[in-house]
């Protein structure tokens, strides 16, 4: 365990090296962005506004999330000091272990800062008696789906250019997102046909729903470690 913290703060030093400014920016960006795009937009319809604009920053934010996985190696490849790797006292299994604990912190901060942004775009809007129960099923959803994209990410690092694999992932994926919000608008009655289906037929359980999530959440995230410290320890060799 003292070696899993010991490379966590390595790593946590390298991401920091130019400030927090950048980590309190991507932390802050969603509510940020939530609560001045409602002011400028709400307007009649509101609620319907802050559930569009909810969803859409939602899916930009995982995206933002998802990118911090490239973090420590992108600051150690800036640094050139990615050799000092085999000068510290943490075994390869460690190194790569205390990067996945911050999948995990991240992936927390990200359904914490997800969750607190829905009821201040609606205290910002004035509309907290609007506001009905928080998205839990969507927050569920979002945290499933950072922890498979952020493990594939993660693994990705050690076998591909990590600065490369930030820009795919802030750009192609925020594009990803954007067309799929379009799409969705576009064809609304179709897509709210088919949710209502899987809703219906496929996820009518949400324990069996839950536990089937966390078991695939799980095994991706073994795979991905295994795989992660065979791809290490062949480039480090």
């Amino acid at each position: 365990m003292n070696s899993v913290i010991r490379s966590m703060r390595v790593d946590w030093a390298r991401m920091t090296s130019a400030g927090y400014g950048m980590i309190a920016g991507y932390v802050l960006s969603m509510p940020i962005l939530m609560a001045v795009l409602t002011l400028v937009l709400s307007g009649d319809d509101t609620v319907a506004v802050i559930l569009w604009l909810y969803k859409y920053l939602a899916g930009l934010n995982l995206m933002m999330y998802v990118s911090f996985m490239t973090f420590p190696s992108v600051y150690q490849d800036m640094g050139n000091n990615a050799d000092m790797n085999g000068l510290m006292p943490v075994s390869r299994r460690n190194q790569v272990l205390g990067r996945y604990a911050y999948l995990l912190l991240f992936g927390v901060v990200f359904v914490v800062t997800t969750a607190l942004t829905y009821p201040l775009a609606f205290a910002v809007a004035g509309r907290l008696g609007s506001m009905g129960a928080l998205p839990w099923g969507m927050l569920a959803a979002l945290l499933f789906a950072y922890v498979v994209l952020a493990a594939i990410v993660l693994t990705l690092v050690y076998r591909f250019k990590s600065q490369t694999l930030l820009y795919v992932v802030v750009f192609a994926g925020s594009g990803l997102v954007l067309c799929g919000f379009v799409l969705a608008a576009r064809f609304s009655e179709q897509v709210q046909m088919v949710m209502g289906w899987l809703g219906s037929h496929v996820f009518s359980s949400v324990w069996i729903t839950g536990v089937l999530g966390v078991v695939i959440a799980a095994v991706v995230l073994a795979g991905s470690y295994l795989l992660s410290v065979r791809l290490y320890e062949r480039k480090e060799m």
